[in-house]
């Protein structure tokens, strides 16, 4: 094999070095962590949203307390949050992102898209029970859909319960990814809830709700396996020309 074959099988393995150190993946890391507050109307089609505080508009919510990161100066204001719809926005897979949060006191910052909702983390067994015990969970689809809602019947008063659900998605610049859990009581039992999400029933409940929403940076590659190739060639081919045109005496 001749000294130039030679040298460039090293380059080349010094091309996949640079390959597996540009296309490895930085830790994600939070950017900031807000808790948002309101009253919820939860219907077989829809989670509507409504701010709990005067003046009582729809689809805002009110960012509490305690902010962190790039929300820490966003306690006490408001946020418009877009009612989420079956039809669009289908339980337990991905979907074509969707407008779902806007901080209304900081124009810009990148608003939040929604591109999932977890199904519940139940099974349906105890959705039958007349009255639940406590500690007692169920999470039962929706007429014609997955749902999802994770009931718990909670103690010590009787009969109340809680329900919580969980959605995520990605800032609208791409950057960042974020989860939200959301939490809501009401003081029934969840198989009244249920009942009133069933055919024949009213079809809604409404009740208050609250929620942490984490805001994470995108674990992305520092460059594209084409960069790192492109580079890596190229350096090969200068090597090449210059072990040519200056061999070795």
């Amino acid at each position: 094999m001749s000294k130039v074959c030679t040298f460039c099988l090293r380059c080349l393995l010094a091309v996949v070095v640079i390959v597996g150190v540009f296309c490895t993946n930085l830790p994600a890391s939070t950017v900031g962590t807000f808790d948002i507050a309101g009253t919820v109307k939860i219907t077989r089609n829809n989670i509507k949203w409504t701010n709990d505080v005067s003046p009582l508009s729809a689809n805002k919510s009110l960012i509490g307390p305690g902010p962190t990161g790039i929300y820490s100066a966003l306690g006490g204001t408001t946020a418009t949050i877009d009612d989420v719809t079956r039809s669009k926005e289908p339980v337990g897979t991905s979907f074509t992102q969707q407008p779902f949060l806007f901080f209304d006191a900081a124009p810009s910052l990148s608003p939040l898209l929604i591109n999932s909702i977890f199904l519940g983390i139940y099974s349906s067994g105890g959705c039958a029970s007349s009255q639940p015990d406590e500690g007692e969970n169920c999470t039962s689809s929706l007429p014609d859909a997955a749902s999802p809602f994770s009931f718990l019947k909670d103690p010590p008063v009787d009969p109340t319960s809680s329900v919580t659900w969980s959605l995520e998605g990605v800032s609208a610049d791409g950057r960042d990814t974020w989860f939200a859990n959301f939490t809501s009581q009401f003081p029934d039992s969840f198989q009244q809830m249920l009942t009133s999400l069933a055919r024949g029933g009213s079809g809604e409940v409404t009740e208050s709700y609250s929620a942490t929403i984490t805001v994470s940076e995108n674990a992305t590659p520092v460059a594209e396996p084409g960069v790192a190739v492109s580079v890596g060639f190229g350096l090969i081919a200068v090597a090449v020309f210059l072990r040519r045109r200056y061999p070795k005496r």
